[in-house]
Order: C-alpha cells, then sequence, then structure tokens
C-alpha cells in the first residue's frame, strides 16, 4: 500500500487552499491590465501626433494581451473554487 500513498501524494487532487494560484495570478494580471491601459492614454494625451494605424493596432493587441491571462487566471480559480466545493 505504500506505493498508492506516494501515488496519491504526487498525483493526487490538491486542496482548496491551491486555488489561491490562480487568484494572485488574476490579481496581478489586472494591474497589468490597469497599468497598460493607464500607459496607452498617457501616451496618446501627451503625444497626440504619434497617433497612427500601428500605435493603436499595438496598443489593441497589448490591452488584449493583458487583458487575455486576467480572464483566464479568473476563470481558472472560479473553476478551482466551484469544483472542490
Amino acid at each position: 500500500m505504500q506505493g498508492t500513498t506516494t501515488m496519491n501524494n504526487l498525483f493526487g487532487p490538491l486542496g482548496k487552499d491551491n486555488c489561491l494560484y490562480f487568484y494572485f495570478w488574476s490579481i496581478f494580471f489586472f494591474i497589468m491590465f490597469v497599468f497598460t491601459v493607464c500607459f496607452i492614454l498617457f501616451h496618446i494625451i501627451t503625444n497626440p501626433k504619434t497617433i497612427n494605424t500601428q500605435m493603436i493596432f499595438n496598443s489593441i493587441y497589448t490591452i488584449i494581451y493583458t487583458l487575455l491571462p486576467y480572464y483566464i487566471n479568473r476563470l481558472m480559480y472560479t473553476m478551482c473554487i466551484n469544483s472542490i466545493k
């Protein structure tokens, strides 16, 4: 029975406290999202002559690049919490 215990310890389900991993990552990516939006708005306000198609495309891409991991980690946190209930 020692092998079964070792397998359960290594590959068995984790506790509810391990869901905090996704919670902290969602907070981190939300903060990154807010900073990104603020930086882009600051750049647009202070340098309005630099606005072109490439800048708009890069800004949208960067916003999505920070918003998507926030959403994914929030979704994973929700799934983790609800699956352990």
